[in-house]
């Protein structure tokens, strides 16, 4: 994703925090610019200023998400350090997405306006490719080191996310959470079931 360069005041970022607040309490749906103006304590033209629309306000909150994702999980190959070990490092980024308030709020939000409106969703989704090549870049450095053997790193990185998401994000999201002694269990199944599968 090309993050293009954006205003990035304290305003902003408020009315942001706001349209979050907002979004979370009313639904994407029945919040309205006038009450996220009041939750940021902004008058009506300064959030348009900001942002045109409700969708463009939206949007924007996704972006900052994604950006803040992008520097949590942007981990590189490194040849001094097991498989094993980073490829637990990429889950417990993870897990700081679902233990991280604000971004659980963010992520609640946005599943179900994209439910919603499938042609935001896809629209949305265009924007999140820098995320899924760190873990994309991160497999072919290991392949190139002769560390994993993958013929598909595509579809490699796919299954990871997909265990991952499907053990630890999509049931936070829903509100039925792992419970605290599994966790670490279910993140050393999960590595060592993916390198059962790609490792040498």
């Amino acid at each position: 994703m090309t993050i293009k360069k954006r205003d990035t005041s304290k305003k902003r970022h408020q009315i942001l925090d706001a349209a979050t607040v907002a979004f979370d309490e009313k639904g994407y749906e029945s919040a309205t610019m006038d009450y996220i103006a009041e939750v940021s304590n902004s008058s009506k033209r300064t959030v348009y200023n900001h942002f045109p629309s409700k969708e463009a306000l939206f949007q924007a909150m996704i972006e900052r998400f994604i950006e803040e994702l992008i520097e949590v999980k942007r981990i590189s190959y490194t040849k001094d350090i097991s498989i094993k070990e980073q490829l637990l490092s990429f889950i417990n980024n993870k897990l700081q997405m679902a233990d991280n308030p604000k971004w659980l709020s963010v992520m609640k939000i946005s599943t179900a306006v994209f439910i919603a409106n499938p042609n935001l969703a896809h629209q949305t989704m265009e924007n999140i490719s820098e995320l899924e090549c760190i873990f994309f870049n991160w497999l072919k450095a290991a392949v190139e080191d002769n560390k994993l053997k993958i013929n598909n790193i595509e579809a490699a990185a796919a299954i990871f996310n997909s265990m991952v998401s499907g053990t630890f994000f999509w049931p936070t999201i829903i509100g039925t959470p792992l419970p605290e002694q599994m966790l670490d269990v279910m993140k050393h199944e999960i590595v060592d079931t993916f390198l059962e599968k790609y490792g040498v």
